[in-house]
């Protein structure tokens, strides 16, 4: 069973899943403009896009910003391409691979994409922290 299989199978409330997706190529403020790179392109967008997801599960950060949009706009100023914060370093450049996915009844409160950590030598991924409650 793929992840949004998974996912579209869940229905129980306070659903939280964290994943190392691997995509998207170009994370992009506006999620319309992102860019997908592998072969399983509707997968990806199944994935990341709410509006052709078949689960409820949405990204916690998104999320995030929807309710703080002072902030969506810095990121927009700071990087109009994306990505909207860095987890990964590739050979292409900054990404945000590492996602934090919830359910709806579960309201971000802060979300960390804990860049600065890419320097230690644990993981070449940094850690993304959220803090959640019920809404």
């Amino acid at each position: 069973m793929t992840a949004t299989g998974w996912w579209a199978a869940v229905h129980g409330r306070f659903t939280v899943f964290g994943i190392d997706a691997n995509s998207p190529k170009v994370d992009h403020p506006d999620i319309d403009q992102n860019v997908y790179t592998r072969d399983e392109v509707q997968l990806e967008r199944l994935l990341h896009d709410p509006r052709r997801a078949p689960h409820q599960l949405r990204d916690v950060f998104r999320r995030y910003l929807e309710d703080r949009p002072l902030e969506l706009d810095e990121i927009r100023r700071e990087g109009p391409t994306g990505p909207l914060a860095v987890s990964h370093v590739t050979l292409g450049g900054p990404r945000r691979f590492d996602f934090v996915f919830a359910s709806p009844d579960l309201r971000p409160l802060s979300v960390s994409d804990r860049g600065d950590a890419l320097g230690d030598k644990l993981s070449d991924h940094a850690p993304v922290v959220v803090d959640l409650e019920p809404s």
